[in-house]
């Protein structure tokens, strides 16, 4: 099980962005959520996700927003889990409260603890999420917008239609944002994770 615990950073100089964060997270990943997201206390909140895929994806929207610390906790919780995240108890809720601890000291923004195998940690699987980040973090406007267009669903040739530009055009964004290099970046935090969070279940 993975638990996000995220909170807003510099929350006292900007506005409450808890609420309509939540929602957006509810609307997109409908169906994927093991408990959808909670506000716990002040400026953050608490969500339960059993995919890491979904995990993953939900890590890197709220990374991209650079407004959050982002805590994802990997272990076990107290089963039958309650139908609200914040009456939830376990392993994984307390490693999430670590995690989003460290991610406040982190340049990244996010921070992974729990899990383990003979294999790899838990810090292997944050390197790779803060190579993400440092790589989406460095890349520009036009690239976000193929970026959003791809996740659409468009074709290259339908995005060069929508922009106006040429399908040469669009495969030098795509390029130049290095996509290709991030879709690949996520299947294997994705993995890490998984492997991770089976390790939670394996006898010593």
């Amino acid at each position: 099980m993975f638990i996000l615990t995220v909170d807003q950073r510099d929350s006292r100089h900007g506005a409450d962005r808890v609420e309509p964060t939540m929602r957006a997270i509810t609307r997109t990943h409908t169906g994927d959520l093991i408990r959808r997201p909670e506000r716990t206390a002040g400026d953050e909140f608490q969500l339960a996700v059993a995919d890491p895929t979904v995990t993953v994806a939900i890590a890197l929207s709220l990374s991209a927003e650079g407004a959050w610390s982002i805590g994802i906790g990997i272990g076990d919780v107290d089963e039958p889990l309650p139908p609200s995240v914040r009456a939830g108890s376990g392993e994984a809720f307390l490693l999430a409260r670590d995690a989003v601890t460290a991610a406040k000291r982190s340049a990244w923004r996010v921070a992974i603890r729990g899990g383990s195998s003979t294999e790899l940690s838990d810090r292997n699987a944050e390197a790779v999420a803060e190579l993400l980040i440092a790589l989406r973090d460095r890349r520009g406007a036009p690239g976000w917008e193929v970026a959003g267009l791809l996740e659409s669903g468009l074709s290259q040739t339908h995005i060069a239609e929508r922009l106006a530009i040429s399908p040469s055009a669009v495969s030098q964004r795509i390029k130049t944002a290095a996509i290709g290099t991030e879709r690949a970046g996520r299947d294997t935090l994705a993995t890490l994770l998984r492997i991770l969070d089976d390790s939670e279940g394996t006898p010593a």
